[in-house]
């Protein structure tokens, strides 16, 4: 006896198989869909008040506005932080007579947060600097030669507190280390040189200040 197939049974297995192709496609397809929505980023919302200066240098208040403003553009181009406008935080400030470091209170700090109608703040203190000059200066009016090598070490502190909750929910230490080095020749000042020490002394602050901004935002993006 033989068996015959029918072009209706052919159309059939077709249809049946384009049914199952498509149906591979779409478990292969849709979880990639899928994975793609729940790794969407929910940004934060977050006041960020300028770093807070808790070492025993002090630093010029340009610079540590200039440091916070850095700091607050690594924290967005994370990509997981919204941050409230900077001006309004700073007369809230104002307006409250609450000093930088009086922020460093928690209590002080979830209130002003809830003021910005922030979810989140986010503390940041410049915790250490230490630059050494290796090399003395001479103690006479006019130096002739003078070469010094200076060594740094500066490191800085955040902490993220959730402000309905009241608890640190994130926290992070960065440190860094600098150097720089001082030549001097011909007849010259003492006055000058301890001058120009300083002055840069300033600039390996602010390079290392720089360096720690990024990193710092980097490591709480990290942890939340």
């Amino acid at each position: 006896m033989i068996f015959r197939t029918s072009p209706v049974s052919m159309t059939g297995m077709k249809s049946l198989n384009k049914q199952l192709l498509r149906g591979l496609l779409l478990s292969c397809i849709l979880p990639l869909f899928y994975c793609g929505i729940s790794r969407e980023v929910v940004q934060k919302v977050v006041a960020v008040p300028s770093f807070s200066n808790t070492s025993k240098v002090p630093i010029e208040a340009n610079l540590i506005h200039s440091i916070s403003d850095e700091f607050i553009v690594s924290l967005v181009q994370t990509k997981k932080f919204a941050v409230t406008e900077r001006k309004k935080l700073d007369s809230l400030l104002q307006e409250h007579a609450l000093e930088q470091k009086g922020l460093l209170e928690t209590e002080n700090a979830i209130k002003i947060g809830k003021m910005l109608k922030a979810k989140y703040i986010i503390l940041c203190s410049i915790s250490k600097i230490n630059i050494l000059v290796k090399n003395n200066i001479p103690d006479i009016a006019n130096i002739q030669v003078y070469n010094a090598n200076l060594d740094g070490d500066i490191e800085v502190t955040a902490r993220m507190i959730d402000i309905e909750k009241g608890i640190i929910i994130a926290a992070s230490k960065k440190e860094t280390k600098v150097f720089e080095n001082y030549n001097r020749v011909g007849n010259i000042q003492k006055n000058l040189v301890i001058q120009e020490l300083n002055a840069l002394k300033e600039r390996m602050i602010q390079k290392g200040l720089s360096q720690l901004t990024d990193s710092l935002a980097r490591d709480l993006a990290d942890e939340i």
